[in-house]
């Protein structure tokens, strides 16, 4: 328990000197509106970050959750600009899934594969099918291999997710 509560307290220090504002879960603004999370700087630009591939994944997650089409949609990009190629390399290395011991070693795959399924995921809770069906495709023609790791303790497949998702929409 204790070092869960450092390493909160280190992520939100690093936030803070960041620039990044934090919005406590359920608060609400001046108005009794529901608060929602500040994904850009004071400049109006979204804050990126360190530009890992982790760390613009996590800020897709987030943006998803925050119902932010505008964020999961720069998040998401910018990993797929920054990463796409080397996530296609470490695809072609694969003839099934990475053990749960060399997962990790497929940082890109399973950050760009992830991004797929956020911004399928994403569209189809707006209502954008088409779009939705797009960012789907591509994860499970190009990314099937990637994993995402659930903080429970496994790795699920985005693509086989994603494959059921295609199944229900055509």
């Amino acid at each position: 328990m204790q070092v869960k509560k450092i390493t909160s307290i280190i992520l939100i220090f690093t936030m803070l000197s960041c620039g990044i504002k934090i919005v406590r879960e359920g608060a609400t603004d001046t108005r009794g509106q529901k608060a929602k999370p500040q994904f850009k700087k004071a400049s109006g630009e979204y804050d990126f970050g360190d530009f890992r591939s982790e760390t613009l994944t996590v800020k897709a997650w987030q943006a998803m959750g925050a119902d932010d089409l505008e964020a999961m949609e720069a998040f998401t990009g910018k990993c797929i600009e920054l990463y796409e190629k080397e996530a296609l390399k470490q695809q072609a290395k694969l003839k099934n899934f990475a053990p749960k011991d060399e997962a990790f070693n497929y940082w890109a795959l399973n950050d760009v594969g992830t991004c797929y399924y956020i911004r399928g995921q994403m569209y189809l809770n707006k209502g954008m099918k088409d779009k939705a069906k797009e960012a789907f495709r591509k994860l499970v023609d190009n990314f099937y291999f990637c994993q995402c790791w659930d903080p429970n303790g496994w790795f699920w497949h985005p693509a086989e997710v994603a494959e059921e998702k295609l199944a229900e929409l055509e």
